[in-house]
């Protein structure tokens, strides 16, 4: 799987981000350690960045075992959030609403990928 996250996508995450943050493309289903709702329910697909502090140990991240390579570094997800993804993916900013958009070779994946600091 590739995935590209554009130069000024990466701008913006990189105003959030801490020396030796561990990146995570979480998949929003109710059953993520990341989760901070206890139900996912919608026609669209919820994804979210997450930028977990080195020092960290408030999670169990076992489950995101496979390493997507990026400009920003290494970017963690889960099989579980795999399956809702393509062999292509990008991330990109939309200045008009200040948002990050997750697209693949169909087309649109997430409209706003909000950018979490846990």
């Amino acid at each position: 799987m590739k995935f590209e996250i554009t130069e000024d996508a990466k701008q913006m995450i990189e105003k959030k981000l801490a020396d030796g943050d561990k990146l995570f493309l979480d998949y929003e289903n109710g059953d993520s350690v990341f989760t901070t709702k206890g139900y996912s329910c919608g026609m669209d697909y919820m994804f979210k960045m997450i930028l977990l502090g080195k020092d960290s140990t408030d999670y169990d991240t076992s489950a995101y075992n496979i390493p997507l390579e990026t400009s920003l570094g290494t970017v963690w997800i889960s099989k579980s959030g795999e399956k809702y993804l393509e062999n292509n993916i990008k991330l990109t900013f939309d200045p008009a609403y200040y948002s990050l958009k997750l697209s693949g070779d169909s087309g649109l994946i997430a409209g706003d990928v909000p950018v979490e600091r846990h």
